[in-house]
């Protein structure tokens, strides 16, 4: 009688499917981060934008002496420009920068005194 070749089949053991679950969670999990930081660093660079537009129509307003409410589209942010007198000293005004998005949603804001 001829006799019967048994062969093996290589599996993996349960220790190296759980180091690979761990793997694929690792990158799970570094993917997640990368992410999470992309959409923050997003924002970030919608404020910054904003900071800089509110920095460029402060020095417009200090350079024209143009002390009066004011509201100016920049691309995809509305610049507002609110002028209140102080109650204090009456040579002294108190300037409102405001930068708010297309939805209506406010980015950032400076308040900024001048002398008249």
């Amino acid at each position: 009688m001829g006799k019967i070749k048994i062969t093996r089949l290589s599996s993996a053991t349960l220790v190296e499917t759980i180091v690979a679950l761990v793997i694929i969670l690792v990158l799970f999990a570094i993917t997640a981060t990368v992410l999470m930081q992309t959409t923050a660093t997003s924002f970030s660079v919608k404020k910054l934008k904003a900071v800089q537009l509110i920095d460029r129509f402060a020095d417009e307003t200090e350079k024209d002496k143009s002390f009066f409410s004011d509201d100016k589209i920049e691309g995809l942010f509305t610049l507002q420009k609110r002028v209140e007198e102080n109650d204090f000293k009456k040579k002294v005004l108190v300037v409102k920068f405001l930068v708010v998005d297309n939805n209506g949603k406010l980015v950032s804001y400076q308040n900024r005194i001048f002398r008249e």
